[in-house]
């Protein structure tokens, strides 16, 4: 379907217009939208990582569908300025968005950290991954490390990218962008956010190999079992 999409301050300047016309699916997400948009106007791509959409005059999360006829604006951070990059979504990951998220003229140090799904794991040839997340507590538990982890440095700016779905052998898992003054809290604080990230974010990766599929951290479990009416245990079959 076609939409016409507001744009509002710089998303206006560089668009050179107050609307855009973008065709999408005929059930698009607000995700979906706002990449029409930057296809269609590359000169907003460097914009990304900081645009908000709203629909019907209310921010949305990008997931949100996008029925026709709704008012669709693009908005960038009104004055107060905008909170961290943090991204939980099924579509392809970009180490250039978390790095434009955390860039600035005071920072002189940019770490990153980039997850790959690999080939081989403990011997076993892997064929793709399967991640599935919480998706209303993953974010909640982004935001808790991000303001974590700006409190434990309050100079660096944190920007992390995790994808769900299924993904195959190459693709990115995991993005993560620390941007400080100086290299060390850059460094320091993009290693801490992986570490919060693989312990405490609720995401789960299921690998299917030469040997079948497995979700990760629960090898070897027991099967599932049912309580019959006596109380007790028994395994299916």
């Amino acid at each position: 379907m076609r939409l016409t999409v507001l744009l509002f301050a710089a998303a206006r300047d560089r668009a050179g217009s107050s609307t855009l016309q973008v065709e999408v699916s005929d059930t698009p997400t607000a995700r979906e939208v706002l990449y029409a948009c930057a296809a269609h106007k590359p000169e907003l791509a460097p914009l990304l990582p900081q645009l908000r959409v709203a629909v019907n005059q209310v921010f949305v999360e990008l997931d949100t569908p996008v029925v026709e006829g709704a008012e669709v604006a693009l908005l960038p951070p009104v004055q107060g300025g905008s909170g961290p990059h943090l991204v939980l979504t099924s579509e392809p990951l970009s180490l250039e968005r978390v790095v434009a998220a955390v860039s600035d003229e005071e920072h002189g140090a940019i770490a990153t950290f980039s997850g790959v799904v690999r080939r081989t794991s403990h011997g076993k040839r892997v064929h793709r991954l399967d991640y599935e997340a919480y998706g209303a507590m993953a974010d909640r538990t982004l935001r808790d490390l991000a303001a974590e982890l700006v409190a434990r440095y309050p100079s660096v700016r944190i920007a992390v990218e995790h994808r769900t779905g299924e993904l195959a052998v190459g693709e990115l898992a995991v993005v993560i962008a620390a941007g400080a003054p100086h290299r060390r809290d850059a460094l320091s604080a993009c290693e801490d956010a992986i570490e919060a990230v693989k312990a405490r974010l609720p995401v789960w990766k299921r690998e299917h190999t030469d040997e079948g599929a497995e979700w990760v951290g629960c090898e070897g479990c027991a099967p599932r079992a049912q309580i019959d009416t006596s109380g007790s245990q028994t395994n299916e079959s």
